[in-house]
C-alpha cells in the first residue's frame, strides 16, 4: 500500500503492506479526512473515513476493549468477506474499529451508561456507513442499537427514525420475516404504546402478526403471544368485536398447545372477561338484559381464571417445598399466578358491582353482598400467600392487592357501612401497602 499526500488529504492505494506499518507512517497526523473514492493511475485510491482514529488512539481504544473482553483483535473474516478479499489492511482495521465500537456501546448500554453508549454507537454508525454502505445489515444493526439508546435518553423522534431505517434495510435485504426484524418491529410497537400512539402500534402489530402467521402459523406459541398483544391494543382503542375474536382464537390455540391448567390460559380467560365487560358497558345504553348477559359471561370466565391460578399457586408452593433448587421457577410462575388470581378476583368484584347497578336500574334493590364477598376473598388470598415472599413480595403483586383494598373500602362507604373499626383497618392497610410500594420504587436501581 502506498501513501501519498495531496494537499490536506492522505491517499491510500491498495497494496499488500502491513496495516500496522501504514499506521506508523500516519500516526503523526491528528486526524484523517474522508474524500470520495477516485481512480488515479488506473488503481483505486481510498480516502480514510473522516472519523477514523490514528494508530495511537486505536491502540488506546483497543486496550480499553481488552479490559472489557470486547476486543475483536486482528482483522476478522467478517470484514474481509464483506469488503472483498483484496481489501487493504487499513480498511479491515476500520471495519474492526467499527465493530469494536459497537461492542463497547453494548457494554455501556448494559451498564446503563447511556451517554457513553451513545457516543460509541454514533462513531460506529459513521464508520460502518463508509466501510459497508447504507444498505448493509450490520450497519442496520448499529443503527437499531443507537436508536434504542436515544429512546432511553428521551430522544424519541430520533430513535424512531433510526429504528424504522434499520427495519427498512432488513426488509430490502430479504430479511423482513427474520427474528431480528420481528424483534425490532415489536420494540417499535412498544415505543408507540408507551407514548399512547395506539393506531401506529396497531399497524406495526398487525404487520408482525401477518409475518408470524405466514412463517409459523397458529401452532406456535410465538404467534399466539403476538396475536394477544394486538388484541389488547384493539381492546384499548375499543375495537371490541375484533379484540374478542382474536382473544378467543388465542385461547383455542393455547388449549391445544398447553396443559389445561397452565397460567397462560387463566390470563387469556381474564382478558376475554375484560372485553366482555367493555361490551356490557356499551350495551347498557341499548339493552340492559344483553348487558347483564355479557356480565354473566364475564363471571364464568373469571371463575375459570381464578380456579386455574389457585391451582398453579398450590402446585408451585408444594413443588418448591420438595425441590430446594426450584426457587427461581417457583418465583416466576408463582408470581404470575398470584397476580392473575388477584386481578381476576378484583375484576370479578367490579362485575358484581356493575351487575348490581344494572339490576337497580330495573327496580331491584338488593344489598351488594356478592361484590363484597369477592373482594374479601381477594384480600384473604393475598394474606394466604403473603408468607411466600418469593411470589408475594413484589410491587406488581402489592399493586393488585392495593387495588382490591381500595375497591372494598369504596364499596363499604357507598353501602353506608358504619363499622368504624373495619373502615379504619382498611384505610390503615391501604396506607401501609402504599408506603411499601413507594419505598420499593425509591430503592429500585
Amino acid at each position: 500500500m502506498n501513501i501519498q499526500q495531496n494537499g490536506g488529504f492522505f491517499l491510500i492505494k491498495g497494496g499488500k503492506s502491513s496495516c500496522r506499518g501504514n499506521w506508523i507512517k500516519l500516526k503523526s497526523s491528528s486526524f484523517l479526512l474522508y474524500k470520495k473514492q477516485k481512480r488515479v493511475s488506473g488503481r483505486r485510491i481510498l480516502m480514510l473515513p473522516h472519523l477514523a482514529t490514528t494508530w495511537q488512539s486505536y491502540l488506546e481504544f483497543r486496550s480499553n476493549l481488552i479490559k472489557q473482553n470486547l476486543c475483536i483483535g486482528r482483522p476478522s473474516k467478517f470484514w474481509r468477506n464483506h469488503l472483498g478479499q483484496k481489501t487493504s489492511g487499513i480498511m479491515l482495521l476500520f471495519g474492526n474499529v467499527g465493530a469494536a465500537l459497537h461492542n463497547l456501546g453494548q457494554f455501556y448500554l448494559m451498564q446503563r451508561k447511556l451517554d457513553e453508549a451513545d457516543k460509541c454507537y454514533e462513531r460506529a454508525v459513521k464508520i460502518k456507513r463508509r466501510v459497508l454502505g447504507l444498505n448493509h445489515t450490520d450497519y442496520a444493526d448499529t443503527l437499531y442499537h443507537l436508536g434504542m439508546v436515544l429512546y432511553l435518553l428521551g430522544k424519541e423522534k430520533d430513535a424512531e427514525a433510526l429504528i424504522q431505517e434499520s427495519i427498512k434495510i432488513l426488509e430490502e435485504n430479504g430479511m423482513g420475516d427474520s427474528i431480528t426484524c420481528i424483534r425490532r418491529l415489536q420494540f417499535l410497537s412498544q415505543m408507540y404504546l408507551k407514548s399512547n400512539r395506539l393506531a401506529e402500534a396497531e399497524d406495526v402489530q398487525r404487520k408482525v402478526l401477518q409475518i408470524m402467521e405466514l412463517s409459523k402459523g397458529w401452532n406456535s406459541m410465538d404467534t399466539v403471544i403476538v396475536a394477544e398483544r394486538l388484541a389488547l391494543t384493539l381492546q384499548s382503542i375499543e375495537k371490541i368485536k375484533e379484540a374478542k375474536e382474536l382473544l378467543e382464537r388465542c385461547l383455542e390455540a393455547r388449549k391445544s398447545l398447553l396443559p389445561e391448567d397452565h397460567i397462560q390460559i387463566a390470563a387469556n380467560l381474564l382478558h376475554i372477561a375484560r372485553v366482555a365487560m367493555l361490551n356490557s358497558n356499551r350495551l347498557r345504553k341499548i339493552n340492559i338484559s344483553e348487558a347483564i348477559a355479557e356480565l354473566d359471561k364475564a363471571k364464568d370466565l373469571l371463575h375459570g381464571s381464578t380456579r386455574i391460578a389457585r391451582q398453579v399457586l398450590n402446585k408451585r408452593i408444594q413443588k418448591g417445598k420438595k425441590q430446594k433448587n426450584g426457587a427461581s421457577e417457583m418465583k416466576r410462575e408463582g408470581h404470575a399466578a398470584l397476580v392473575i388470581l388477584l386481578q381476576s378476583l378484583d375484576t370479578l368484584g367490579l362485575v358484581e358491582t356493575t351487575k348490581q347497578e344494572l339490576l337497580e336500574s330495573q327496580g331491584d334493590h338488593l344489598p351488594n353482598v356478592e361484590a363484597e364477598n369477592v373482594l374479601l376473598q381477594c384480600i384473604s388470598s393475598y394474606k394466604e400467600f403473603e408468607a411466600e415472599k418469593l411470589i408475594s413480595d413484589s410491587p406488581k403483586v402489592k399493586t393488585e392487592y392495593l387495588s382490591c383494598l381500595k375497591h372494598l373500602l369504596s364499596l363499604m362507604i357507598d353501602a353506608g357501612n358504619k363499622d368504624k373499626v373495619t373502615l379504619k383497618d382498611l384505610d390503615g392497610e391501604i396506607k401501609r401497602v402504599e408506603a411499601e410500594i413507594h419505598d420499593r420504587s425509591k430503592h429500585k436501581p
